[in-house]
């Protein structure tokens, strides 16, 4: 169980510093870490934890990762348009939430529980 949890401290704190440095948009990347997250809960700020799930959950009608290639030019320019629109009264909490996650499991840091 050490392992997984070890390895799901390491996954959430890469995905977090590439929403940071920019390589993976902030709602894909709520996205990517929620199931991290999930098995991280008793380990983060609460707060934290909530926000990511809310924005995972709130833009899960959204097509911003690999199943883009299944959706028409049109019904993804419209859905862009909302996502961009939501990504933007977001943002700066996802960065927030992923730069605490950053600090909290950095591998420059050892674990504390």
């Amino acid at each position: 169980m050490c392992n997984d949890l070890q390895a799901a401290r390491s996954k959430a704190c890469e995905i977090a510093s590439d929403v940071v440095n920019g390589s993976v948009r902030p709602l894909l990347g709520a996205r990517m870490l929620i199931g991290y997250l999930h098995r991280l809960e008793n380990e983060i700020d609460r707060d934290v934890y909530l926000l990511v799930l809310g924005v995972d959950s709130e833009s899960d009608a959204l097509p911003i990762g690999p199943e883009r290639q299944y959706w028409t030019p049109d019904a993804l320019a419209d859905k862009d348009r909302k996502a961009d629109e939501y990504e933007a009264n977001v943002r700066v909490d996802i960065l927030e939430a992923a730069t605490y996650i950053m600090k909290r499991f950095g591998s420059d840091r050892s674990f504390h529980p």
